[in-house]
């Protein structure tokens, strides 16, 4: 039996959705199998979980058509399928990279399987984890997540809201998110937010709505106005996109300093990096020009950490963890080109030449479609030493 996540309808965490219902299936089949073995029956469960492209939909011919999915994922899922012993939980490294936080996990054997050229790093799940200690997103009063949604926990619990009731408090406190959050001038965002109100109105404007928004979050002393400018206070927030910047600035530093090359979790840095980065900066929310600023930065600042990331994950031959690095940021950023060159050469350092092809098509169709280009002289040179 094969079950996929996230198509045909896109879902949420789909890896922690999968190793969810995984262990929920092993701990409802151990206990059917009481009542099954007192019949003489022996049932094994193993169950194979992996993470990746598939080619998805009809497939076949006028006269035999079906849905399908077919691809280098299936077959990996479906051999850790026939690799995992009775109830047991395989998942792949790619995976095991999405679930860390939510899994208790054990290192198994690698795995020579058949049709792949090296031996696959496999992981056994044999729980879900308790909850952990209160994490310093989880004590801050206001969380905000702006990478990929727009969402408030205010003291631990969802806020909810009227969204046309509560548009301009909302679109202020984004604004103040996107211009850094700190001594954002009042002018400037009574400019973005009014641009049409003339004299005093644009003030008395921002007044009212910073009162609506102080109300609607409820937190003592959370926004404060000093010298014509507004503030948030960071020891009451922690804003997704604000812990981006954090962890950029500690990936570039790592890879800069030699002192600290040989002693960083790269590996974990890439996981942290991908978790943070969950979509595009409040993507579905804003079109203004200063919401598309903000998104472009923040882009470029992830696909800049994942290229520094996974230049030293390939250099240390962390192969599964820079493959997961590359085709997870591809997931965010189709149109990145580098991001497909570097994927082409783990593949192919990999021994995974028709995968590395795959990819540069992948690449080719998206520019050819959405930009109406070519890959570049360099991704094509990339595409020959694979083809050779």
């Amino acid at each position: 039996m094969m079950v996929v996540f996230n198509d045909p309808m896109m879902v949420d965490d789909p890896a922690a959705r999968a190793v969810r219902m995984a262990v929920e299936m092993q701990q409802r089949f151990t206990r059917l199998m009481g009542d099954w073995r007192k019949r003489g029956h022996d049932i094994a469960l193993g169950i194979g979980i992996a993470h990746g492209y598939a080619t998805i939909g009809a497939i076949g011919y006028e006269a035999r058509l079906g849905y399908g999915v077919i691809g280098r994922v299936t077959n990996l899922a479906g051999r850790l399928c026939t690799e995992a012993l009775p109830g047991q939980i395989l998942v792949t490294a790619p995976v095991y990279a999405l679930v860390d936080d939510i899994a208790e996990t054990t290192d198994a054997p690698q795995v020579n399987m058949e049709g792949f050229a090296r031996p696959v790093s496999v992981h056994s799940v044999v729980g879900l984890k308790e909850q952990a200690a209160e994490t310093e997103e989880e004590a801050s009063p206001l969380r905000v997540h702006t990478l990929g949604r727009f969402a408030l926990q205010v003291n631990g619990k969802p806020l909810t809201f009227s969204r046309k009731a509560q548009k301009k408090p909302l679109d202020l406190l984004k604004m103040l998110i996107a211009l850094g959050g700190e001594r954002v001038e009042i002018t400037t965002l009574t400019g973005l937010l009014w641009p049409d109100a003339e004299g005093d109105s644009g003030k008395a404007s921002f007044d009212s709505t910073l009162y609506r928004l102080r109300k609607l979050l409820g937190i003592a002393d959370l926004l404060s106005v000093s010298e014509g400018r507004v503030s948030l206070d960071r020891a009451k927030c922690w804003v997704d996109s604000w812990m981006l910047d954090d962890i950029v600035a500690k990936i570039e530093s790592a890879t800069h300093t030699a002192e600290a090359a040989g002693e960083e979790d790269y590996a974990g840095l890439s996981r942290e990096l991908l978790r943070l980065y969950a979509g595009h900066f409040l993507d579905k929310e804003l079109q203004e020009s200063w919401a598309v600023e903000a998104r472009d930065r923040f882009r470029a600042k992830f696909v800049r950490a994942v290229m520094q990331l996974g230049a030293i994950l390939e250099q240390q031959k962390d192969w599964d963890e820079a493959t997961t690095l590359y085709l997870r940021a591809l997931e965010m950023d189709n149109l990145a080109e580098p991001l497909y060159r570097r994927l082409m050469i783990v593949y192919r350092e990999q021994g995974e030449s028709a995968e590395a092809i795959n990819i540069y098509r992948r690449c080719r169709d998206m520019l050819s479609i959405v930009l109406n280009t070519k890959p570049s002289d360099e991704t094509e040179a990339i595409r020959r030493t694979i083809a050779a």
